[in-house]
């Protein structure tokens, strides 16, 4: 069964002793998006949105993964705010958000006290 967990297939990217044909098997996709998105991974500071976007769901996800973790959250931002629509929407499912969020019970303080007259 091919890996589609982000940090999986990140780690065998940035693994120096496996290639783009192994992770195109562990993954099930194509050996040449494999290596795309390996050498779009090394010069991840200057990758074009577009080129991020168009790698298949689960390679996309382990570079926007790459992408926050290194803090280079401009990658992210960049592609959020493309003004093609097809790249600016999430390529991952909700379970591989990278930010966590708070609970709205959490994040609303609640009324606010009344002041005096």
């Amino acid at each position: 069964m091919p890996i589609d967990d982000p940090d999986r297939i990140l780690a065998l990217l940035r693994d120096p002793n496996v290639g783009s044909q192994e992770v195109a098997e562990q993954t099930g996709l194509p050996r040449a998006e494999a290596a795309r998105a390996a050498r779009l991974l090394v010069g991840l500071a200057k990758a074009r949105p577009e080129e991020i976007a168009t790698l298949p769901g689960p390679l996309a996800a382990a570079l926007l993964r790459a992408a926050v973790t290194g803090e280079r959250l401009d990658v992210l931002s960049r592609l959020a705010a493309s003004t093609d629509k097809a790249l600016s929407r999430t390529r991952s499912a909700p379970s591989t958000c990278c930010v966590p969020r708070e609970s709205p019970s959490r994040s609303h303080p609640g009324p606010l006290p009344r002041l005096p007259p």
